[in-house]
């Protein structure tokens, strides 16, 4: 066959083979065109028709020859065969014709074609068949599906770790901006709209989107939960060290603030010349412990102020060595840095059935060149005389304890800041003495030296350096009460953005805690804005507060359990503040049944008597909170407290509450009604 192909002229060839096929079946056809193949292929180039019927008997042969004689022929007879496979493989709708066809196809033609011919075939195969095609058309041809947004999509629908790195490879190299500008549209759109999963998946695998992604800026709205949260946290990072670092901050000189009673009452011989003088030589053992007491609680504080790294120099005893007549002035003279301070030290023993209302008698505030000299709260256990000496007593006995400073100025800046139209305090009694109740002291600078220098550093924090509500949702953090405690010791207003999630009732007594003067917050502070605020409540009977809420939101809780409490980092070794508020809870509790939200005017004497009056008009004021000022013979100040009105009884005859304790019953001075139930008691109760 070969032999006669050769020496015949090529067009009777070509005859020759297509006459011999139409007599064969199809497998001798095959076998014929494979030897013509071998030994005279040159007659596949020459006739079309003698191709066409190649490429219907034997396909994969036919391919096999267009792809050895593409390159290596003219350019008219490559146009044709380059035209024959084109033509196939556009028109097919075979899924075998193409797969066969792609790879040469997707090789030679340009981009734009090879865009076209997938997206039109995509639209007629079957979701498999498609998908092979993507994955074989990415291989062969890559460049189509970095030019093509139409194709990411395909690409995206049907093999998504593919449409990842193609996203990846564009994002990184291309070149061509306005396409990876559409593409960052088209993948912001996708992301807009995906599941979680399908999102943390695309965030995890394209770096673009981490590396681009900017605090409220580019793919903030798309991007992973746990992006937004590193994000925020690093950029309020400052913030929330100092958070954290204000409720973790602690008091070093704590410790120093009470010293065993034993060490104290180890008095020296000056020291009980001192105490006898105080006295007036007294032979009463009362009156000469209540002495020692004294000289104890002066003892105590100078430790204090020593171990604050202040020289201390004890005045009083001048009342002895003669030294000097600077003892009229005050008790001690504490000096640091070239600054000095009188402190006159004023002690009150425990009361019999209340620490926490134990009162400090001051004749008068002393002066120093026209300054005041600042008064200092020791508050002493109730000891018998034969105790107080080195050996102490053979039961358990609390230990002295430095309650802190007040000057007369910031007594008088409460009260004014406590006057308006519908509270008024007033600290001064009938005599010319004033007593001070316990809240009214805290501790100097120096002690809270910690917590102050988070607070002016938290001050020098820029408004956009504190993170909006919305970004304390999304770090799950929106508990903005654990935040609000050093906006108020710091004297900041929280944002604008927090205060629309804070109920009213709790912006009030928030606000109530600024100080327009910018001093640093003090005990005082948080007990006058916890009456004021209880007081507007009532009066405008808000029934979305509670004092109860106070408890938690000052973290006093746990203090019912007896635990250490320090409301907003202020101090204070006894849990005054939860009593308070405890008390105040009582008295909301009936304050529809005892009508009090009618009274509009209250004046609060400092140590827990609490009037009400309907108008200015009203001469007879009710009294809504009191303590027992009453005397239990052979113990000293009872100190009940707290009276609550409709909860304890009224005396017939003066009208005050009575004390509810057996040993006590006290109402008012001189009473009648009192005297009568004293006389009633049996001898062994009183």
């Amino acid at each position: 066959m070969c032999h006669y192909l050769s020496i015949v002229d090529d067009s009777e060839a070509v005859q020759y083979i297509l006459a011999k096929i139409k007599h064969l079946d199809t497998q001798d056809a095959i076998d014929l065109l494979s030897l013509i193949y071998e030994g005279c292929q040159y007659l596949f180039l020459i006739s079309d028709e003698l191709r066409a019927r190649f490429k219907e008997i034997s396909f994969r042969q036919y391919i096999q020859f267009i792809e050895s004689n593409l390159l290596a022929v003219d350019e008219d007879t490559k146009g044709k065969l380059w035209s024959e496979i084109s033509d196939t493989i556009c028109s097919s709708h075979d899924f075998d014709v193409i797969s066969q066809l792609l790879k040469l196809y997707l090789i030679y033609v340009n981009t734009q074609d090879a865009i076209k011919f997938i997206l039109d075939k995509i639209k007629i195969l079957e979701a498999g068949q498609a998908k092979t095609l993507l994955d074989r058309a990415l291989e062969y041809h890559p460049s189509a599906f970095l030019e093509s947004c139409k194709l990411h999509s395909c690409l995206r629908d049907y093999n998504f770790n593919q449409y990842m790195n193609v996203v990846q490879k564009i994002l990184d190299n291309s070149e061509n901006l306005k396409l990876s500008k559409t593409l960052i549209n088209d993948l912001t759109t996708f992301l807009d709209h995906c599941s979680d999963e399908e999102r943390s998946n695309i965030w995890y695998k394209v770096a673009y989107l981490k590396n681009n992604l900017q605090y409220r800026g580019s793919f903030w709205d798309v991007s992973p939960l746990e992006y937004k949260q590193q994000l925020i946290t690093k950029r309020y990072s400052d913030f929330f060290e100092l958070v954290e670092r204000f409720k973790s901050s602690s008091y070093p000189y704590s410790q120093y603030i009470s010293n065993n009673y034993r060490n104290l009452y180890d008095f020296d011989s000056n020291d009980k010349e001192l105490a006898d003088l105080w006295g007036n030589r007294t032979r009463i053992d009362f009156e000469k412990a209540k002495m020692l007491s004294a000289r104890g609680a002066e003892k105590l504080v100078q430790y204090f102020y020593r171990n604050l790294g202040s020289n201390v120099e004890d005045l009083a005893i001048h009342q002895i060595n003669n030294k000097s007549i600077e003892w009229k002035k005050a008790d001690i003279c504490i000096s640091q840095n070239n600054l000095s301070k009188l402190i006159d030290i004023k002690n009150s023993r425990q009361t019999i059935n209340s620490d926490i209302y134990s009162e400090f008698c001051i004749p008068e505030f002393k002066k120093n060149r026209g300054k005041d000299v600042v008064i200092a709260a020791v508050l002493s256990p109730y000891l018998k005389l034969e105790f107080m000496n080195s050996d102490g007593a053979p039961f358990k006995i609390q230990d002295p304890q430095y309650l802190g400073e007040l000057s007369n100025s910031q007594l008088q800046s409460l009260n004014q800041d406590f006057r308006n139209d519908i509270i008024r305090l007033d600290m001064t009694r009938t005599d010319p003495k004033t007593y001070l109740p316990p809240w009214l002291f805290d501790y100097c600078s120096t002690f809270y030296q910690e917590q102050i220098n988070i607070a002016t550093q938290f001050l020098d924090l820029h408004e956009d350096e504190i993170p909006s509500y919305d970004d304390l949702l999304i770090l799950n953090k929106n508990q903005i009460d654990y935040y609000i405690p050093i906006f108020i010791y710091a004297n900041r207003s929280i944002p604008a953005s927090w205060q629309d999630n804070v109920p009213s009732w709790k912006q009030t007594f928030i606000q109530l805690l600024y100080r327009s003067n910018k001093e640093s917050l003090k005990l005082p502070h948080i007990f006058i804005a916890i009456l004021r605020h209880f007081l507007i409540m009532l009066s405008t009977n808000n029934n979305s507060y509670h004092p109860n809420q106070l408890l938690y939101f000052l973290n006093l809780n746990k203090a019912v359990s007896g635990n250490d409490i320090n409301p907003l980092k202020i101090y204070y070794p006894l849990n005054i503040v939860s009593e308070f508020c405890q008390t105040l809870s009582t008295v909301w509790n009936n304050k529809n049944r005892l009508k009090l939200t009618g009274f509009k005017i209250f004046k609060f004497d400092g140590k827990g008597l609490l009037t009400g009056k309907f108008s200015e008009k009203d001469y007879h004021p009710t009294t809504i909170l009191a303590f027992c000022g009453g005397t239990i013979q052979g113990k000293g100040k009872c100190g009940y407290s707290p009276l609550i009105i409709g909860k304890d009884v009224n005396c017939h005859y003066c009208g005050k509450l009575i004390c509810p304790k057996n040993d006590c019953g006290y109402c008012s001075y001189n009473c009648i009604g009192h005297k009568e139930r004293n006389q009633r008691k049996p001898e062994n109760s009183r």
